[in-house]
């Protein structure tokens, strides 16, 4: 590899002058060369082959710069993570709800909102989402004090004085947790969509025993060539070639963290979106009933109350 330098070398002006942006440091079938050799390894390149080839600072930027976005090379992936607390600091606030709040509760996987509801006065129509289990056991209580089978008017009296309370209170329960499950799901997509381009999921935290955690974090990726049409971009590639020399992951890294730093950013972003996630607070907490009951989890509370009967 050194000698396919040192020949290159040989052959091309060493102080040539070059935009390290618009002009090819090499001949054609040079550059190719040096592209090939970087596309090998280009963190091997970048800080073991690059060093030893006595170039200028733009002679080298021109060569990080045309590997990135003129030759077609192999894809460059950069880790990218967030934690529960980086992740809810990508919600706005609307008004006194306190939405990163209640998305770092919910990454952390510590809900407990301290919620406080009524129980619903009993409705008629809340018997329609009673199973068949529950409506037997309230009509054996009924039974218990017949001597005949009993009337239809009558059982439905009987558990409205008798259960009516435990099934509105069942059902603000399931209407409390259905509520709470519909934020949840718009706290997790609202991410999701927010990081749609880093091709990553959401999940529990693994340490580095391979324990599996609680708590939720965002773990992906993004292609290194998203990071070129930054505005930051040139700076901070001149930057890292004139104080040293860096991965390529460490330019990402540079421009990412001003991007997700949550501090005043003078361009725009290309990396993160440069809204922030939206939650209709109004759908979640001004008017209520957001969410769809789950039948299941309403009959399992009211079973627990028709127990202590």
């Amino acid at each position: 590899m050194k000698k396919i330098i040192r020949k290159i070398l040989r052959e091309q002006e060493g102080d040539k002058e070059v935009d390290p942006f618009n002009d090819t440091l090499f001949a054609p079938k040079f550059m190719e060369r040096v592209m090939r050799m970087m596309d090998d390894d280009p963190d091997f390149f970048m800080k073991e082959v690059l060093p030893g080839m006595n170039l200028s600072n733009e002679q080298e930027i021109n060569i990080i710069y045309n590997y990135l976005t003129n030759y077609k090379r192999k894809d460059y992936y950069v880790p990218v993570h967030f934690d529960a607390e980086e992740l809810s600091n990508f919600f706005s606030e609307d008004r006194d709800y306190d939405m990163q709040h209640y998305a770092k509760k919910y990454f952390e996987q510590d809900y407990d909102y301290d919620y406080n509801y009524d129980c619903y006065d009993f409705d008629s129509y809340y018997f329609d989402m009673i199973d068949r289990v529950n409506v037997g056991t309230m009509r054996e209580k009924y039974l218990e004090g017949l001597d005949g089978e009993g009337t239809k008017e009558g059982f439905m009296e009987f558990v409205e004085s008798e259960f009516g309370d435990d099934i509105g209170c069942a059902m603000a329960d399931a209407q409390n947790s259905a509520d709470i499950d519909y934020l949840h799901s718009d706290i997790r997509n609202g991410v999701e969509d927010y990081l749609s381009e880093f091709n990553g999921i959401i999940a529990n935290d693994v340490d580095k025993d391979g324990n599996r955690g609680w708590k939720l974090e965002f773990n992906g990726s993004r292609e290194i060539g998203d990071v070129v049409n930054s505005e930051m971009f040139k700076d901070t590639l001149y930057d890292h070639v004139d104080s040293g020399y860096s991965l390529l992951s460490d330019i990402f890294n540079d421009i990412f963290s001003i991007e997700r730093g949550g501090v005043f950013n003078y361009y725009d972003n290309v990396l993160l979106p440069n809204e922030e996630v939206y939650i209709n607070t109004d759908k979640h907490f001004r008017y209520g009933g957001a969410g769809d009951i789950d039948p299941q989890y309403f009959n399992e509370v009211l079973h627990d109350k028709l127990m202590y009967y």
